[in-house]
């Protein structure tokens, strides 16, 4: 099953001709879906702030109490709540009056999107490099378009552009427009104030959306609307629709804090292909536990090869070359070699280190070790069977090699999965 995942980044920047911001934004995840809301204050200083600070927190408190499950409905009744705050903020001193402020929220629930806005503070749908204005405009030149009385040329200088006809806080109750959008994935949704889309084009707002990191999407765009204006708060939220995989991780989760100025959300890539352990490691260890057995069956075989000849090379059962004539046994060093020992084990003997001294049991005495075999055998094997020994040495040595061939034992030998 295809799982969607929300990812938001956040951006605000008081400019460099504003004393204070004036811009208020947050993000919560609700029982009705996930919600991100951007506010521009007006009035003037602490009251500009106040108004946009207090609008935010009410929205996003109605609707996170929200039981209606509805987003329209929802929505509606949150901005009616927002109105009335704003408004018994500024009736609380004199100072205040005349503060309000503008909004636009977005709430998403499964694939679908419902943005709502007051004022002139805008959404945009961003999807596959093209840009399309999801909101609505509260303003006289809006109105003066809308009866077909200005063009859309003319209204992108029209004097009044700015001059809002509804707000949070004003004497009349707001009437927030209202848009339902069905997602796709990768879609971007960005809200931001008018401090940032004044100096933006269309183009600038799908450039600067590209990635998968909306955090850097959003700076880009407050940075640049500053560095090429600059006489405004600017404030963004880019609002990511990401469709992944089950199991898949890293990916961004709405914080329910109101009161965030900035989030980091980075998507991260995840090499999990959902196979148990066994499934993936479980052909390398049987490669490996196969490649061990043979290795150790190979080792035996050498190991228990071909018995040593009384002159320590291997007699090879494929040398063509005629044996030496059978030497008498006699009585010295060699003899134990006739019965299976070895001359190291008859120098370890106990037996001959300590022999009894007379008797008629007592063993004969060793003959010198000078006798070995006579002179002439010796010449007839030295001579007539040089290429046998030489044939025979190349045979003793193949154990050594074929050892150093054998496979290194590691941990993937041993049956250990390798690491990945």
């Amino acid at each position: 099953m295809i799982e969607p995942r929300i990812v938001v980044g956040c951006a605000t920047d008081r400019g460099p001709a504003r004393e204070e911001n004036e811009d208020a934004h947050g993000s919560a995840r609700s029982g009705v879906g996930d919600i991100v809301v951007v506010c521009d204050g007006m009035g003037g200083h602490a009251a500009g702030a106040l108004a946009s600070k207090g609008a935010r927190d009410t929205l996003l408190d109605a609707l996170l109490d929200s039981t209606d499950q509805e987003p329209v409905a929802a929505m509606r009744a949150a901005v009616a709540t927002a109105h009335a705050r704003v408004r018994a903020l500024a009736d609380a001193a004199p100072e205040r009056r005349g503060m309000g402020t503008t909004c636009v929220l977005a709430m998403v629930r499964g694939d679908t999107a419902t943005v709502a806005n007051v004022g002139d503070s805008r959404a945009y749908l961003v999807r596959g490099g093209r840009v399309a204005l999801v909101s609505k405009d509260h303003t006289r030149a809006q109105a003066l378009l809308d009866a077909g009385a200005i063009t859309p040329e003319q209204y992108a200088s029209h004097p009044e552009r700015s001059t809002l006809s509804q707000a949070i806080g004003q004497q009349a109750e707001p009437a927030p427009h209202v848009e339902q959008l069905t997602l796709q994935a990768n879609d971007t949704l960005v809200l931001c104030s008018d401090g940032v889309y004044e100096s933006l084009r269309f183009e600038d707002i799908a450039l600067f959306c590209e990635g998968n990191d909306p955090n850097r999407n959003a700076a880009r765009l407050v940075s640049e609307a500053i560095r090429r204006d600059g006489k405004d708060n600017a404030t963004a939220v880019v609002f990511r629709y990401v469709v992944a995989q089950p199991g898949a991780s890293g990916f961004g989760q709405l914080s329910r804090g109101p009161t965030r100025d900035t989030r980091v959300e980075v998507l991260a890539d995840s090499d999990d292909d959902g196979r148990s352990p066994f499934q993936r490691f479980g052909p390398t260890i049987a490669i490996a536990a196969a490649a061990l057995i043979v290795g150790v069956v190979i080792g035996r075989l050498l190991l228990d090869g071909p018995a040593h000849t009384e002159s320590g090379r291997s007699a090879s059962p494929l040398s063509a070359s005629p044996q030496p004539p059978e030497v008498p046994p006699r009585a010295s060093a060699s003899t134990g070699a006739q019965h299976g020992t070895t001359a190291m084990e008859i120098a370890k003997d106990p037996a001959g280190e300590k022999a009894p001294q007379g008797g008629s049991n007592a063993p004969k005495p060793r003959a010198p070790s000078s006798v070995t075999k006579p002179p002439k055998v010796e010449k007839k094997d030295s001579e007539e069977h040089k290429p046998a020994r030489e044939s025979e040495d190349k045979q003793a040595s193949a154990p050594a090699s074929a050892l150093s061939a054998s496979p290194p034992t590691s941990d993937a030998d041993s049956g250990a999965p390798s690491s990945r």
